[in-house]
Formats: structure tokens, C-alpha cells, sequence
């Protein structure tokens, strides 16, 4: 059995995602149905997205697109309240470094760009459509299989432009890890948010319920800390259009 929360796991919200599994965990165990006394921090995310006995984690909307969606079920997605974006949705900001004198979006064809990988919504297709939308092409030279590690490479001269999710960008500022010298000159269009899954043997119904028993019985300290608003049912049809 696994439980995994990786996707948003700053070192100053690890406690808060261990006490929201304590009290989910908990509700699922009161309901009669197994699971993981604590979360996994496997790096193997795929691994853990396909494991069949998956309990809860949350994935990215471009594997769930692509391919999970036939193989897991849709549990929920969160509300990060998320500023020029609805419920449940996200975006990510356009970043450059501060002295770049470079400010409209053209004037970035053929630059450097990194970026965490190619299985992100938020750091790869949704900047590719950007991209597109802005007419130009940029120079994918630096995987960096992180949002974090992205946005040090522009800080630190080895790439031009990264896309960084906007809820990470909260987060890395408020843990002291976001790089100086960075400015937002655009942002990417919204996107419904990160999904959380589980495996197709359990009842997605459920596992929501008991998350929702686990959010709710959180301290005010834990929510702020995640910035957790709601959870928001999408149909699964939503994120195959997006």
C-alpha cells in the first residue's frame, strides 16, 4: 500500500502533509479500508502512480492526461485559491532573471529554457503553449527535474526562461528557497490542478470522504501551510480538453 504527496512537499509543509495522511489515514481505517500508517517519499513517482494498490497520492494533470486516467481513479483535486485562476485550477509563472533587459514575449525566441521534465504539465507543455501563443520558439537546454532547480538555472545565468508552478512559487518562497533575482513576465493559461488518485481496486468515493475528514481536522497552522482551500470533483473529461 502506498500514500504519496510528493508533488507539493516543501521542507516547511512535510509536517503539515504527514498530520492531513495521520487524520485521512485514520478515517480510512474507521471505514474498514487499509492503508499506509505514513506517506511514502519515493522518488520513484511512476512507480508509485501505478502501484495497483495505491491508496492516495497526487499526480501531475499531464501523466493523468495521458495516461493514468485509464489506469487510476480521480479522487479529487485541490483548491489552492490560486490568484487569476478558478477553483481547483492552477497556472504557472513565466520567469526570467530580474536584470534581463528583455520584457515582451517575442523578445525571448531562441532562448535558453529549462525546465523539470518532460512529463510536466507546469513546467514543459503548458510553456510549450505559451510558446506558441506568443510566437516564438524557445531552446530546451536544461532538464532540471525540478521547479526549484529551474528557476535557480535562470537565477543563476544557465538558462533564460523557465515556467515555474504558481502554487510552487508560494511555497519556495515561504520555505526561504526561492532564488533572488527572478521577475514574472507572463503567465501560462489555467489548467485544472494537480489530481489526486488512487488505485482501481478502491472506491474513489470514499478515499475522498476520509481526505476530506483529514483536511477538515487539520490545525489552522497545517491548512495556511499547505494552502489547501477545498477539493474540487473535476469529471476526467475536463483534464483530457485542457
Amino acid at each position: 500500500m502506498t500514500a504519496w504527496l510528493r508533488m507539493y512537499d516543501q521542507p516547511h509543509v512535510r509536517a503539515a502533509n504527514e498530520n492531513l495522511w495521520a487524520g485521512t489515514c485514520a478515517a480510512l481505517l474507521a471505514e474498514g479500508c487499509a492503508a499506509p500508517a505514513t506517506l511514502s517519499r519515493s522518488d520513484d513517482c511512476w512507480a508509485v502512480w501505478r502501484d495497483p494498490d495505491l491508496v492516495l497520492a497526487q499526480t501531475c494533470a499531464l501523466p493523468f492526461s495521458g495516461i493514468l486516467h485509464l489506469q487510476t481513479h480521480l479522487v479529487a483535486t485541490p483548491d489552492y485559491g490560486l490568484q487569476g485562476c478558478p477553483p481547483g485550477y492552477y497556472r504557472s509563472h513565466i520567469v526570467v532573471r530580474a536584470d534581463d533587459p528583455r520584457s515582451h514575449p517575442r523578445e525571448f525566441h531562441g532562448s535558453k529554457l529549462a525546465y523539470n521534465g518532460e512529463d510536466s504539465m507546469s513546467g514543459w507543455q503548458a510553456l510549450r503553449d505559451w510558446a506558441m501563443r506568443s510566437g516564438i520558439i524557445l531552446r530546451p537546454t536544461r532538464k532540471t527535474g525540478s521547479h526549484e532547480a529551474s528557476a535557480n538555472a535562470v537565477a543563476k545565468g544557465a538558462a533564460d526562461i523557465a515556467a515555474i508552478d504558481a502554487h510552487t512559487c508560494i511555497l519556495l518562497q515561504k520555505s526561504g528557497l526561492w532564488p533572488d533575482g527572478l521577475r514574472v513576465i507572463d503567465n501560462t493559461e489555467p489548467r485544472p490542478g494537480l489530481p489526486l488518485i488512487t488505485a482501481t481496486k478502491h472506491d474513489p468515493d470514499l478515499i475522498r470522504a476520509c481526505l476530506q475528514t483529514g483536511l477538515d481536522g487539520l490545525a489552522a497552522q497545517d491548512r495556511d501551510a499547505l494552502g489547501i482551500r477545498s477539493l474540487v470533483q473535476f469529471d476526467v473529461k475536463e483534464y483530457l480538453a485542457a
